[in-house]
């Protein structure tokens, strides 16, 4: 009896050790949902819109030159709010935007005290999250060698996405510069054209639950622009950096900015029908302008 009790007490215990932490944050009319689960030391989160599952658990994290911030991670608080500003735009699909969103930063430390915070955005068809770093010990910044961010779709998704080009292929050697042939409802597990993943922005068809777009922003000289590559049965799409010979083999193929400092956003804009998604301002709304203009810019003639 007393061997049955300690075994039991060992399972208990070992379920209390792998159980995993989940946080919510909710779209402001509730219908869009967002679980960002620590367990095992990773990170990961997941999608429900009208009690619908829009993603199923996607990983989060990054590998730096000062730390591994997607494995042996420790949540150490989260701490919820909300946005809610008016702003106004001259030369894209809407004049006036009011956008309303909660938010959640989402506090980590390493097994070696490092630290990185996951931020998260949700309004009522968006979901927007980026990674910041804090100053970590002598170092004043940061290099990024690999962003594990992924989108884990479920099995009955097809696809509506553009295949990444061939570094340096193409007119003058300029790609990938521009649309290559678009696969329409295409399975999730056809490879790529080219075998280099998939261009931003990136649509997404999850059967009778809805749709989704993929995309990022917030991209400056600090880091790099990204795409998707392409779908592992396992993790699903995985943010990918750019190929070593792009832009002529100039510059790098990782990112690197100043401590502190935030990546860029990945955005996901869903619905339960393409208008939601046809009218998303999710790229402007998590960014604010670099710089003031020197003087007003109006549209002049055109044909």
């Amino acid at each position: 009896m007393k061997n049955q009790l300690l075994l039991l007490v060992a399972l208990l215990c070992g379920m209390n050790a792998t159980a995993g932490d989940i946080k919510t944050v909710k779209s402001p009319d509730g219908k869009l949902v967002v679980n960002i689960e620590t367990d095992n030391g990773k990170a990961n989160y997941s999608v429900l819109y009208n009690d619908k599952q829009m993603m199923e658990k996607s990983s989060l994290g990054l590998h730096t030159n000062v730390g591994d911030f997607t494995t042996g991670l420790i949540l150490k608080d989260a701490k919820a709010g909300s946005v809610d500003e008016n702003y106004t735009m001259t030369r894209t699909k809407t004049s006036t935007v009011h956008y309303v969103a909660n938010t959640l930063d989402l506090n980590y430390e390493t097994a070696d005290k490092k630290n990185m915070t996951i931020t998260f955005q949700v309004a009522n068809n968006s979901i927007a999250f980026r990674y910041t770093l804090p100053t970590q010990g002598q170092a004043a910044c940061v290099v990024v060698n690999d962003e594990i961010s992924s989108f884990n779709f479920p099995a009955q998704t097809t696809t509506f996405i553009c295949p990444q080009a061939k570094a340096m292929s193409g007119w003058m050697r300029s790609k990938p510069s521009y649309e290559e042939n678009y696969a329409l409802d295409a399975k999730m597990d056809v490879k790529s054209a080219q075998g280099e993943g998939y261009t931003f922005p990136s649509l997404f068809h999850i059967g009778n639950n809805g749709w989704a777009l993929v995309s990022e922003t917030g991209t400056t000289s600090q880091y790099c622009g990204c795409h998707l590559s392409d779908y592992n049965p396992s993790t699903g799409y995985t943010v990918a950096f750019p190929q070593a010979g792009e832009n002529n083999g100039f510059g790098s193929n990782t990112a690197s900015f100043a401590l502190p400092g935030s990546t860029p956003w990945r955005t996901i804009a869903i619905g339960d029908n393409l208008k939601p998604i046809v009218e998303s301002t999710v790229q402007f709304d998590v960014v604010k302008p670099l710089y003031e203009a020197s003087q007003e810019y109006k549209p002049g003639r055109s044909t």
